[in-house]
């Protein structure tokens, strides 16, 4: 609800001001010439004779226009008006409907109506059923309640609501009284919300969707129904002390108290948001420790949220509290060891999978253990023991694609007879061959499926190494397609640059080394530069 007085003498003031500038009084009487010609009125029909007060505010009513756009707005509008010069208002409405009837291209009729044995006068457009509907509805409303004071509604059934008087006034309401008591009351009106009230036609009108929104990460207490639920009133007015306006408003706070938020419920929060919204779950997560540190779960889920984020340093944080909690928590070393090996902590990604593979985990876990040791023995350069944990890998998850990727690594790593072989075969499964067997023949049977799909640099630079080792003449080819696809990949690089070194071409391979150890560094893999500079060392022999 906000009302106020005189609108009449603030839109004199308003346009006198208006006309002080000339550029903005020949637009004003442009805008009026305009309105006359087109509608036959302007400001000057509208405003003169709202010389007394004015309010206006909305109501439920399940009759107002609105529902019958949306059956769940059942809200309706209202505004009241009170004038000393009725002639003049009279003879605005009459222009104004005037204006609608032309806008409506003649649909718009006036007609009398009477609800609860008051009489309006109703503005009605053709029903809104199709062609065959002859029905009028109302869309607006007004009767004169008394000689000075004109009522509008949206919708003449909506006034059923209010007429002959309202249900209960505004001024038996407490919570208003309460809202405007601190104001003062020679003013020139008040403008009053009442947020619980809001939030719950909201919630009874089906927009309750509206204000579940997330609360900020760096509270997770502050979501939208707590903040408008502790609210229970707002209100503001103005008034005029000889040449000043003043303006002061008051919010009075719900002084019932807010639920205790235990660790358990910020536990719950974060694991509903987990994946969907990971700023918001780890400080929630956060919030729970705060709470209870003793979670193993909270320091998991956190640590899930962080790695999911890629923050693999804090999730390893939090997956060594999980595991002191939970020596024994399988997931959490398997997921540790994939962290570290984004840090390139091989040596510490090897110990997580043995001490992982020591605990006899099922059999996914157990391939995710043999792969991910697996991974760091390659970057260590134990090809030998790679391979052999990925045979095992094999049989807890037999020809997964990322075995089959690092199974083609080491064995082209290590100069492996059957490097060739199991480089195609990775790059069949990539591409989703029905079978193995035509992924052994794929570079010879059928190279027109690998120039239409793209296939990851590190395979194809993998084969290149391999097919160097085998003397074939497209193995450069490999090589190029690498660097075209991941062209800011160090191992592309170095596998062109070993690739290079074992057909003799020493220079070309320090180059594609220099290149490849200039990205590593950059990551700051000191196990691969390490590696790279045993390279650089044999080149330049």
């Amino acid at each position: 609800m906000s009302d106020g007085s005189d609108l009449a003498s603030f839109w004199k003031v308003t346009t006198q001001a208006i006309e002080v500038v000339p550029k903005f009084k020949k637009d004003l009487n442009n805008f009026r010439s305009f309105s006359q010609k087109t509608f036959g009125i302007d400001d000057r029909d509208i405003f003169p004779w709202m010389d007394q007060e004015y309010a206006g505010f909305m109501f439920p009513t399940r009759s107002s226009i609105f529902s019958k756009f949306e059956p769940k707005l059942e809200l309706g509008l209202g505004g009241i008006i009170q004038t000393s010069q009725r002639p003049a208002a009279t003879t605005a409405l009459k222009k104004i409907e005037a204006a609608l009837i032309k806008l409506s291209g003649g649909q718009m009729k006036v007609q009398s109506r009477s609800v609860n044995g008051q009489s309006l006068t109703s503005w009605e457009m053709p029903g809104f059923k199709g062609k065959n509907d002859k029905s009028t509805v109302s869309v607006a409303a007004y009767q004169w309640a008394s000689p000075d004071t004109l009522m509008l509604f949206s919708g003449a059934e909506s006034s059923a609501n209010l007429l002959p008087k309202p249900w209960r006034s505004l001024d038996q309401s407490a919570n208003f009284k309460a809202a405007i008591a601190p104001l003062p009351t020679d003013n020139l009106g008040y403008s009053y919300v009442n947020p619980p009230a809001i939030l719950a036609l909201a919630n009874r009108f089906g927009f309750a969707s509206w204000f579940k929104t997330s609360a900020t990460p760096s509270d997770p207490e502050l979501d939208a129904p707590n903040i408008v639920n502790s609210v229970f009133s707002v209100a503001g007015t103005t008034a005029i002390q000889g040449t000043q306006i003043s303006s002061d408003g008051f919010a009075k706070l719900a002084t019932r108290p807010i639920p205790t938020l235990t660790a358990q419920t910020f536990l719950e929060r974060a694991q509903l948001k987990l994946g969907d919204d990971n700023d918001w779950a780890i400080a929630n997560f956060t919030r729970s420790l705060e709470l209870d540190p003793k979670q193993a779960d909270a320091y998991y889920g956190r640590a899930s949220a962080k790695q999911s984020s890629r923050d693999f340093r804090g999730a390893i944080a939090d997956f060594d509290r999980t595991l002191e909690m939970e020596p024994k928590k399988v997931d959490a070393l398997r997921f540790r060891a994939e962290a570290k090996t984004e840090i390139y902590d091989y040596t510490g990604a090897i110990a997580d999978a043995t001490q992982g593979l020591g605990l006899k985990p099922d059999a996914d876990s157990l391939s995710s253990f043999y792969e991910k040791r697996a991974t760091g023995l390659i970057a260590q350069g134990n090809y030998s023991a790679a391979l052999n944990d990925l045979n095992e890998a094999n049989k807890a998850d037999n020809v997964a694609t990322q075995i089959l990727n690092l199974q083609c690594s080491a064995s082209a790593r290590s100069a492996r007879p059957d490097a060739l072989k199991l480089c195609n075969d990775a790059i069949a499964a990539y591409i989703g061959e029905d079978s193995l067997l035509k992924g052994s023949q794929l570079a010879a049977t059928d190279p027109s499926v690998e120039s239409e799909i793209f296939i990851p640099g590190t395979l194809s630079a993998h084969r290149c190494l391999a097919r160097v080792q085998k003397k074939d003449a497209k193995a450069f080819q490999d090589c190029g397609k690498a660097i075209s696809s991941e062209p800011e990949n160090p191992i592309v690089y170095e596998l062109q640059g070993q690739a290079r070194l074992e057909s003799g071409d020493k220079r070309g391979a320090v180059l594609s080394l220099e290149k490849a150890l200039k990205l590593y560094v950059m990551l700051e893999d000191a196990t691969a530069i390490d590696r790279i500079q045993a390279l650089l060392e044999k080149a330049s022999l």
